[in-house]
């Protein structure tokens, strides 16, 4: 009998060996480390016809070199996921990601202009490698690289744009409040406290973050990463409100200091998306150019104020406005809604693999219900 139990644990042991040694080189998308399928053949079962290639075409509606190119590197070692690290760690971890996928250039914040769907594909597959890493991403090249190329000169094109694909400047969004949440329409009727405050003498606008409300709040990538933030502010030039503006303010220096009259603080431990660092932060800064400008006059935001509004009446429909507010209110929860609903149905028609950290149900779940 004792001569069985050892022979039971020394093959046990052998295994378990055996295992450990082929798992630790296996990327994360085949945790068993073989094809379940082609095992299944071996030994006569009959193997399933589900038409795999087929579905993924479907699911790959555009870009499928790219989306297949990216796929076969996020099968790097560095790629797998890890667990119970400490929180430094997991955010280091979710930029170092990225740095790799934006070094590699399968993407551009330029692609904005000339392929959107590409970008957004990415974000797709990175969204089931890292939650984490993925929101860092969108943030970076969705709302931070976004707003650049969207609102900014050809001046903040020639010093960000390239330095935004590789990661050099490391941005965020500030348009969220702890007194107002992200809600820009409110905030635009005035509602937001943050300031931005045109100085005459020095030519440059003063950011202000009064109070407690007024404070950018569920910032991410300010409490460790950023240098840079789009902050959006209530403009006042010579006591006169103009509304709603952003602003390309520096909030760390280049050897990640904390800028001077800036207030960064670290939100902490969250219960998922913890690579993500959010923050909140509080300033008194100053923007403006430093020498003069050879900008045109009509883009200047208040020329735009001024100007635009005059056509724009003969070319819209004030209904189609609040259209597109509900719909774009709508979609976030919708989306978030149906996420949690098939990663939900997935863990439970998966059986014990559905409750492996390794098949990243947990983490798409917590992804989807914070967003």
């Amino acid at each position: 009998m004792l001569h069985s139990t050892s022979v039971a644990t020394a093959r046990l042991s052998l295994h378990r060996h055996h295992a450990l040694k082929r798992f630790s080189s296996l990327p994360f998308t085949r945790p068993l480390g073989f094809d379940v399928a082609k095992e299944r053949s071996k030994f006569g079962h009959k193997v399933s016809s589900f038409p795999t290639d087929k579905m993924n075409e479907w699911l790959d509606p555009d870009n499928r070199d790219m989306r297949r190119e990216l796929k076969v590197f996020l099968e790097d070692d560095s790629f797998r996921p890890r667990y119970n690290i400490p929180l430094a760690e997991e955010r280091e971890i979710a930029l170092g990601q990225l740095k790799k996928i934006c070094d590699a250039k399968f993407f551009s914040v330029k692609d904005f202009h000339t392929n959107p769907h590409n970008i957004y594909a990415a974000h797709e597959i990175a969204g089931l490698t890292n939650p984490s890493m993925a929101t860092k991403m969108t943030v970076q090249f969705n709302l931070f690289g976004g707003t650049v190329l969207k609102l900014g000169t050809e001046k903040h094109h020639e010093r960000f744009v390239d330095d935004i694909d590789s990661l050099a400047s490391v941005g965020c969004f500030g348009l969220t409040e702890l007194g107002y949440g992200n809600n820009a329409v409110e905030m635009g009727r005035l509602s937001s406290q943050t300031t931005a405050v045109y100085d005459a003498a020095s030519d440059e606008f003063i950011i202000n973050t009064p109070t407690v409300l007024a404070q950018k709040y569920w910032i991410t990538n300010s409490a460790v990463h950023a240098k840079w933030v789009v902050v959006f502010a209530q403009l006042q030039v010579q006591g006169e409100q103009h509304g709603i503006h952003a602003f390309l303010v520096r909030i760390r220096n280049e050897d990640m200091t904390v800028a001077d009259h800036v207030r960064v603080e670290d939100m902490g431990h969250k219960m998922g998306c913890n690579g993500v660092d959010n923050g909140y932060a509080a300033s008194r800064a100053t923007v403006g150019p430093k020498g003069k400008s050879d900008t045109a006059i009509l883009h200047y935001g208040l020329q735009k104020q001024a100007l635009l509004p005059l056509v724009c009446p003969h070319s819209t429909d004030p209904l189609d406005r609040l259209e597109l507010v509900v719909h774009c209110s709508a979609i976030k929860p919708v989306v978030s809604w149906n996420a949690e609903k098939v990663v939900s149905v997935c863990r439970e028609r998966c059986g014990g693999q559905g409750y492996l950290s390794a098949n990243r149900f947990g983490e798409i779940l917590g992804f989807s219900t914070r967003r």
